[in-house]
């Protein structure tokens, strides 16, 4: 892509800032990135990561000869920002900024907005209940919305400029006024954490024979408060910066709960269920509307598939889930109970215990098992052999078939194995079928072995990648085959990275 800006300045380098700071650069949108902060040790960590290029502690010789500023800070603070920076912006240089709130934004930033410099009010909806830059990806705006709310004195081009750069890093953007902005996010974002923070606080305060009822709390509680771990600086700033529109909502909210009281305290089941079904109805709707991508890989064993599978996953800022990992786990769980691998009964009771999450890490993820990383256990040659035997099984496959459909059921995943587009996601969005010559791929497999057993023969390697196509083909319970609608890729002349961008493109131009 050609080079947007010459210089750019992003101020508060956390989750949204480094992930665009990180976007630009693996884009080659901007020459040159300097970061500002107050902790010279999160800075020094944001050049590592490589959000950054550079850093300053000092506000005015960080946007210095900036054509570009990007205000990643608690809103509250643009205000005070704006006084500091204004005698030392460049004549020409653009603001923008990644804040929740627009109208207070506004009203602070343009207070202190000096002749010859623009400011265009943005707000990419991506992030989550992790912050800090640590957290940030490249992928992190992929498809996600981006509302640009453009002011009056909005020089045209200049609008033009932010709303490509956001396009740029593949967000999707919406334009619309501060006022509709505003309204909108209370109701979809600012009043649900305030309603979670205020659940989260009421069930911590319970108690039963003195220990806290969250002790006790199950998956829905934890799904329906997750967002209560947003950070208080930046949401107590958001929920006053946008005053009037949080406190209609909250009235909104109360309104609706002493309506759900009241048919409670009136033992009136039919209308308590018709508030109930309109919910589900509004609820199932919305899934509709802002459902999220299932990625399906499939492919034999040396194809590179996951790799591509765990590159894809961070570059678009999806999960990622080898499900190779899950017959793993069922091999080693058994071997660790002494258990007759040969015994297919046992084993699926086996699979039908495993607790396995995905958990992503600096080196794609780490797979935990009970809470324990089991991540280079698991591709010991013992378990991998036994996992063979443990795949096979048709009470396995069916129990952790529907371990992973859980597992992806929300979207927002890219799912590789060896029958997710044909069993496990028939219907998922994106099919791909990952081969290459069986050479080449027992080649790959030789290197992968080698350096744990040197005494391999690389013609063995071969004859076994050739045994296990045949097998993971012919097989009579989900048998390794290529679904009608996937797009097969021959890596077998392609690097990695060619491959990936491929996957890339078939991705976002669809």
């Amino acid at each position: 892509m050609e080079v947007r800006f010459d210089r750019m300045a992003i101020i508060g380098v956390g989750l949204l800032g480094g992930s665009l700071g990180k976007a630009c650069i693996e884009k080659g949108l901007v020459k040159r990135i300097v970061g500002f902060g107050r902790t010279e040790i999160k800075l020094k960590m944001a050049v590592a990561l490589g959000a950054v290029q550079e850093y300053s502690l000092d506000l005015k010789s960080a946007v210095k000869d900036a054509d570009l500023v990007v205000l990643c800070t608690p809103v509250l603070s643009f205000g005070d920002l704006m006084e500091r920076m204004k005698p030392h912006l460049k004549p020409g240089c653009i603001l923008t900024d990644v804040g929740s709130v627009k109208g207070q934004v506004i009203k602070d930033v343009s207070a202190h907005l000096p002749d010859g410099v623009h400011f265009v009010p943005s707000h990419p909806i991506a992030g989550g209940d992790q912050t800090g830059v640590e957290h940030s990806s490249a992928g992190l705006f992929c498809n996600r919305h981006c509302i640009v709310t453009p002011v009056e004195s909005n020089d045209p081009q200049v609008q033009e400029r932010v709303v490509s750069l956001w396009e740029s890093v593949d967000g999707r953007v919406t334009v619309m006024t501060p006022e509709e902005h505003d309204r909108i996010f209370s109701g979809v974002s600012h009043l649900p954490h305030v309603a979670a923070f205020a659940l989260v606080n009421l069930i911590g305060e319970m108690k039963s024979n003195g220990v806290t009822i969250d002790t006790f709390a199950g998956q829905g509680y934890m799904d329906s408060t997750r967002i209560a771990k947003g950070d208080p600086a930046m949401w107590s700033d958001i929920c006053l910066a946008n005053r009037d529109e949080v406190l209609k909502g909250i009235d909104g909210l109360q309104m609706h709960l002493n309506q759900m009281r009241s048919l409670i305290e009136n033992n009136n089941g039919a209308e308590l269920q018709k508030e109930i079904r309109k919910a589900q109805q509004q609820r199932e709707s919305l899934e509709s509307k802002v459902h999220q991508p299932i990625v399906a890989i499939d492919g034999p064993v040396g194809s590179g598939k996951s790799t591509l599978a765990k590159e894809l996953a961070r570059r678009l800022n999806l999960r990622h889930i080898e499900t190779g990992s899950m017959y793993r786990a069922v091999a080693y769980n058994a071997l660790q109970k002494n258990i007759d691998i040969a015994e297919e009964d046992k084993v699926t009771d086996i699979a039908k215990a495993l607790c396995i999450d995905f958990v992503p890490s600096d080196n794609g993820q780490r797979v935990m098992v009970k809470g324990n990383d089991v991540t280079q256990l698991l591709r010991e040659e013992k378990i991998s052999q036994a996992a063979s035997l443990v795949a096979k099984y048709p009470g396995v496959r069916a129990v952790l078939t529907e371990k992973q459909r859980e597992m992806g059921r929300t979207g927002n995943v890219v799912m590789e194995g060896r029958d997710i587009g044909t069993v496990v996601f028939p219907d998922a969005d994106k099919k791909f079928f990952i081969d290459a010559d069986p050479v080449l791929r027992g080649k790959r497999r030789y290197e992968e072995l080698v350096t744990k057993d040197p005494g391999l023969d690389l013609e063995d390697v071969i004859h076994q990648v050739r045994q296990r196509d045949h097998e993971d083909r012919n097989r009579e319970v989900a048998p390794l085959k290529q679904a009608e609608d996937a797009i097969a890729i021959d890596t077998t002349q392609l690097t990695i990275q060619d491959a990936l961008e491929i996957l890339v493109r078939l991705i976002q131009t669809s």
